[in-house]
């Protein structure tokens, strides 16, 4: 607790890169949610924009910290920027947050009072799309071998069917998520070298589940997620070839960077055996469409799916 107030501090990170507009319109949406049960600071994490977002935060959000990255942090590496910044400071919670969202004005109220309802929980909020406002996104992750593995059973569905009350999750997606500060001394921070981009916010809380540290979605924090530019998504229907192979499996941003995409499947299952045997089938389906791209039978081109 900060020693000079009686409310909890919270530290607010934000990753971002060139995406000015969003950023912005993140920002705004922050500072005019209410903050009556906690104190808030802000951290960008600016990894190399040159589109001039550093320098429109500083005019119209002076109060936000900016620290630069060099452009080669991804998203993993960027939060932990944040983190250590915040936990050098002083704070008593870490709120991971996605520059593309949009937010309830109670959410970080309600997110602040249900970690410390239910013993300093790490938590999640529930997580719109913002072109469909209510359906859901995110709303915690659950496994499942019928169902692929690791996955969202509540994508897709309408937002009232979560209720009210919270709930228990056995992962939570990073695009908001409340960690109290203790949590990051007992499990360390995210992992940055095996999941650069994907996967390190799912492994970070599955871990911290595996350890005891309670995962809990709140369905009165709500927020909306502007998808129209992930990097999950994979469009490549003009490469062939080694490209097109190179684009998939080595490009770090990629749902099928092999180095993350093995190591998640297998670390994060309940059974290795069980995550060996979907990383299998998952490479296999993949390997299909790549070849039938090489072939000319098919243009590679695959929308955004969920394959945590």
């Amino acid at each position: 607790m900060n020693q000079n107030s009686v409310f909890p501090r919270v530290t607010v990170v934000i990753p971002v890169h060139n995406r000015r507009v969003k950023t912005l319109r993140c920002l705004k949406s922050l500072f005019h949610a209410r903050h009556y049960n906690h104190e808030i600071s802000v951290i960008v994490v600016d990894d190399g924009s040159t589109d001039g977002t550093a320098e429109e935060i500083f005019q119209h959000y002076p109060q936000v910290q900016v620290v630069h990255g060099t452009g080669n942090l991804l998203w993993t590496a960027a939060v932990n920027v944040g983190i250590k910044n915040a936990l050098q400071k002083g704070t008593d919670f870490v709120l991971i947050l996605n520059d593309d969202s949009v937010h309830e004005v109670n959410f970080l109220n309600n997110l602040v009072r249900c970690s410390i309802d239910h013993n300093n929980a790490i938590v999640g909020a529930k997580i719109l799309y913002l072109s469909k406002h209510q359906i859901i996104r995110f709303a915690g992750g659950d496994w499942d071998m019928n169902k692929w593995g690791w996955h969202y059973p509540h994508n897709q569905m309408n937002a009232s069917c979560l209720g009210s009350t919270p709930f228990k999750a056995k992962s939570i997606n990073g695009n908001c998520c409340l960690i109290p500060a203790n949590v990051f001394s007992q499990i360390g921070l995210y992992d940055e070298v095996n999941y650069p981009h994907l996967y390190a916010d799912s492994a970070f809380t599955i871990l911290a589940g595996n350890r005891g540290i309670p995962l809990i979605i709140e369905p009165t924090a709500t927020i909306w997620d502007d998808d129209t530019d992930i990097a999950e998504k994979l469009y490549g229907p003009s490469l062939v070839g080694i490209n097109l192979i190179k684009y998939v499996f080595t490009r770090k941003t990629s749902p099928y960077y092999f180095r993350a995409f093995f190591l998640f499947a297998i670390s994060a299952a309940p059974r290795k055996i069980e995550g060996f045997v979907l990383y299998c089938i998952r490479m296999i389906r993949i390997s299909l469409r790549i070849l039938l791209s090489i072939v000319g039978l098919r243009a590679f081109h695959q929308k955004h799916v969920s394959v945590k």
